[in-house]
This record gives C-alpha cells, sequence and structure tokens, in this order.
C-alpha cells in the first residue's frame, strides 16, 4: 500500500481546509473592519467643520459687540430716567407748595 499519496492527499485537504478557513476569517474580520468605517465616516459626515467653528466665533463676537452697545445703551437711558423723575419730583414738590397760594 502506497501511504506517500494518501498522507499527501491528507495534508492537501487539511491545508485546504486552513486555507478556506482563514479566508472566511479574513473576509468576516475585513466585513467588520468595512462596517466600522462605515460608522465612522457617518459621524465624521455630522462633526463640525473648522470653518464653522470660526464663523460661530466671528458671530459671537459680534453679538458680544451689540450686548455691550445695548447695555450702554441702557445705561443712559437709565440716567436719562433718574434725571427725569428728579425733575418731575421737584416740580411735584413745588405745586403741592404752591398750590395753597392762589
Amino acid at each position: 500500500m502506497d501511504y506517500t499519496a494518501f498522507a499527501s492527499l491528507a495534508v492537501s485537504l487539511l491545508v485546504g481546509w486552513a486555507v478556506w478557513s482563514i479566508r472566511r476569517v479574513a473576509e468576516s474580520a475585513q466585513n467588520r473592519l468595512e462596517t466600522r468605517v462605515g460608522r465612522v465616516e457617518e459621524a465624521l459626515r455630522h462633526t463640525v467643520k473648522p470653518q464653522e467653528v470660526a464663523s460661530l466665533r466671528e458671530s459671537l463676537a459680534e453679538l458680544h459687540g451689540d450686548i455691550r452697545a445695548l447695555g450702554a445703551q441702557i445705561e443712559a437711558l437709565r440716567k436719562t430716567t433718574d434725571t427725569l423723575c428728579a425733575a418731575a419730583a421737584r416740580i411735584n414738590d413745588h405745586l403741592l407748595r404752591n398750590s395753597g397760594r392762589g
């Protein structure tokens, strides 16, 4: 009996099975990797771009300036209102003091 041919066939089948198994594992790993890469690419599509951040900072700086200007205007209005209230109080006092003369 020629065991060499049988051994050669057995080794060939074993190597073929090993290559097939390794290829299946590699294809599965590649599929998982492609899925992960796809998820990462999708997530990156939704991230903020540097140009958008720069534009947002510029808008916030403008808004900050506008708010400061409004604050100054409100302070000026408060001072004007205080002055008007003091004048109205003086006029009211004058009228109350002089209302009895007549």
